[in-house]
């Protein structure tokens, strides 16, 4: 009888814990978040991850029930603002916004002052593709005028991006057996400002950049991603061939993630992912992504981090090819 009225005891302690700790996090759940929330984009204005941002923001804020406030902090292709969020505190109150740029500044590094494993990934806001473009009137301003010219001068043509348009764009080129110059940048914006004042030949970039490019006398040569962009946006690309369904050749499509320190803790985690799918539901932020010719692809807390490890084991491999 004694035997049976202790473990009736415990039961009862386990049930009354498990009770309390549930109650906790309730609690604990609703009260966050409670203040303004640090997000920092990991580029400078103009580019891909800045419009994103700012086309969500202040539109969608009210998802969030605390206000964003927005900030670049440009700098070692996004690392300057990772190590600034691995200094913050780790209450889920300050964001990074980047992609795989930043991963690849640090693989590319031989002594990284941190690693692409020191983050903990809250959500992926979409997915985005490399175009290669040149000036029209080029005898490379198309895939078929590329492969000849580069064939019959290897090296002479330069290539300049950021480090993941160029591992998307060189790679594409590396299985065709071309050999192009590269040229990193450290944002798109001056990748962009380079090309157009004409001291690169060809521009690695992401879709809205290309289309702001094509309006101003260039040309998409082809589309480095492994999947297909929406009809509307092919379409103001001028329908370049995508590498892997027209070329034949290997692809690589790159994610905007958002992360936060990786200690913070994972209900928090899990309410801003909820938070800010909500956010990328909203009419009027859906109608200025579209606008900006940029595509939603989100994936939340549960799915995010295994992406993202696996594409970081993906660009181990693939950084060898700009190294």
């Amino acid at each position: 009888m004694e035997y049976y009225r202790a473990r009736a005891l415990v039961l009862v302690s386990v049930i009354a814990i498990f009770t309390w700790v549930q109650s906790g996090f309730s609690t604990y759940a609703q009260d966050f978040p409670s203040q303004p929330i640090d997000w920092m984009i990991a580029f400078g204005a103009g580019g891909g991850a800045d419009r994103t941002a700012r086309s969500m923001f202040p539109a969608g804020a009210e998802h969030m029930g605390v206000r964003v406030n927005l900030r670049n902090v440009p700098g070692a292709g996004g690392v300057v603002a990772w190590k600034e969020m691995l200094g913050a505190e780790p209450d889920g109150y300050t964001l990074l916004q980047g992609t795989s740029t930043p991963v690849l500044s640090l693989l590319l590094e031989s002594n990284p002052p941190l690693q692409p494993d020191q983050i903990k990934i809250v959500c992926y806001l979409s997915s985005f593709s490399t175009i290669v473009s040149a000036k029209k009137g080029k005898p490379w301003e198309n895939w078929e005028g590329l492969v000849a010219y580069a064939k019959a001068n290897p090296g002479k043509l330069t290539l300049g991006g950021t480090n993941s348009n160029l591992i998307g764009a060189v790679n594409v080129l590396t299985a065709a057996g071309l050999e192009v110059t590269l040229v990193p940048y450290s944002s798109t914006t001056d990748t962009v400002a380079d090309f157009i004042g004409n001291h690169i030949d060809l521009i690695a970039a992401e879709p809205p950049a290309t289309v702001d490019l094509i309006k101003q006398d260039s040309v998409a040569i082809y589309n480095s991603g492994s999947d297909p962009l929406p009809d509307d946006v092919n379409s103001a690309l001028g329908s370049p061939p995508l590498a892997t369904k027209d070329l034949g050749l290997a692809g690589f499509s790159f994610p905007r993630w958002i992360g936060v320190h990786p200690d913070t803790d994972d209900a928090k985690v899990k309410i801003l992912s909820d938070r800010i799918g909500a956010v990328l539901k909203d009419e009027q932020v859906v109608k200025r992504l579209k606008g900006q010719n940029l595509d939603i692809g989100f994936s939340p807390y549960d799915q995010a981090q295994s992406k993202y490890d696996e594409m970081v084991k993906s660009m181990r491999e693939a950084v060898k090819l700009i190294k």
